[in-house]
């Protein structure tokens, strides 16, 4: 082998060498794995919320128009002689006395709003303190456990929409009742739900239970006591009746 072909071989080698020196080494992450399993966490948690915002998009997309007309609730026909005075009245599926609000005493309204939604003139439509409470006990209990329904909640739930436990009427009826305070004040939501919810005894409405129960054709008559116990009713007309359980 002549020296001039070793002398290239060496050289060659040679220059090989030096680019594996010269040549960056791949490093290792420096990010420690809770890092990682952090970040990834919060992109799962934002993918999350985006498939959840575009979800209650779509529910919201099916809520049935928030029409005035069905905030007009229904009232038995009265029949009066020709001196004014009323004579009979008849009977309809809802057997109510419309009332304004203005008529209602102050105790009774308080009743009320203690008892179904203590934080009704603060909250928009929506009591959130009182929501996640119920989430907490929809997940230790099973969905439909709890239920964190405000008046307002209330109203467009029985104007609107069904009484089925279901996530899509939930969202909706979410919905609705934003709306409903913004177009509607407090005063005029509370006698929307006075008038419409059930006492019992086929009497709708708090102006038709002062009657069956109290013998008071004028709601400006019941007294503090009548006033606790028409507010107890509504969550369990059949169980708070005191005509079927006095005790």
């Amino acid at each position: 082998m002549s020296d001039n072909y070793r002398s290239r071989t060496e050289r060659r080698k040679a220059q090989e060498t030096t680019k594996r020196k010269n040549k960056p080494k791949k490093t290792k992450s420096n990010k420690p794995i809770w890092k990682k399993i952090v970040i990834s966490l919060l992109i799962a948690l934002v993918l999350l919320m985006g498939a959840g915002i575009a979800g209650a998009a779509i529910i919201i997309s099916g809520a049935p128009p928030l029409d005035p007309d069905e905030l007009v609730f229904s009232q038995a026909a009265e029949i009066y002689d020709q001196n004014d005075e009323e004579v009979t009245r008849l009977q309809s599926s809802e057997n109510r006395d419309l009332v304004d609000i203005d008529n209602v005493p102050e105790h009774a309204k308080a009743a009320f709003v203690a008892v179904e939604d203590v934080r009704f003139y603060d909250h928009f439509g929506i009591d959130i303190k009182r929501l996640f409470g119920a989430v907490a006990a929809n997940f230790t209990e099973g969905f439909g456990a709890e239920g964190a329904s405000t008046i307002t909640q209330q109203v467009v739930k029985n104007a609107f929409l069904s009484q089925e436990k279901t996530i899509t009427r939930k969202v909706q009826e979410q919905y609705l009742a934003v709306r409903l305070e913004q177009q509607y004040s407090k005063n005029q939501i509370l006698e929307m739900y006075l008038n419409l919810i059930y006492f019992n005894k086929g009497a709708h409405g708090i102006g038709e239970a002062a009657s069956v129960y109290f013998n008071k054709s004028d709601v400006s008559e019941l007294t503090i006591e009548d006033a606790a116990l028409l507010a107890a009713i509504p969550r369990r007309p059949s169980h708070y009746d005191p005509t079927i359980n006095p005790q």
